[in-house]
């Protein structure tokens, strides 16, 4: 290396040397927290009153609540363990087809909440989807 290429090579080194430090305070300053124990599902405990059915599975349980006059229906979710899916929907009836409509989503473990719509007769089918693997995880019906 010649002379002038050797003072060059000092002076950016010198440089660095000055800048780096700052360098790695305000880039470890601009990152974000995480946000952890958040849920993307809004929490309420207001449960309709009366439990119509249930459904009890190994990892959650399922119930299908509804107001005194039975106007009202809520699907009450109750996960004991976490789910193997992390990205499991639920849908009332089943997913892309005519009437599939889209709850929710379970998360981890807890007690989620769902309105559910009652749209004529027959059997109420909520199903819950795996996101990532674009397959059914489970189906349960329900009678009204």
């Amino acid at each position: 290396m010649i002379k002038p290429l050797r003072k060059r090579h000092l002076q950016i080194w010198s440089l660095f040397l000055v800048l780096l430090p700052f360098i790695i305070v305000f880039g470890t300053r601009a990152v974000p927290k995480p946000a952890t124990g958040i849920l993307l599902q809004q929490s309420s405990n207001k449960w309709l009153p009366l439990i119509l059915q249930s459904a009890d599975k190994v990892p959650y349980t399922i119930h299908l609540r509804s107001s005194i006059d039975t106007s009202v229906l809520q699907l009450q979710w109750i996960s004991k363990t976490a789910l193997t899916s992390p990205s499991a929907l639920i849908y009332q009836g089943y997913p892309g087809q005519p009437g599939g409509q889209l709850l929710g989503r379970i998360e981890a473990m807890g007690s989620y909440q769902f309105p559910v719509k009652t749209d004529g007769a027959g059997p109420l089918t909520f199903v819950l989807y795996d996101l990532i693997r674009k397959q059914n995880i489970d189906t349960i019906k329900f009678d009204k």
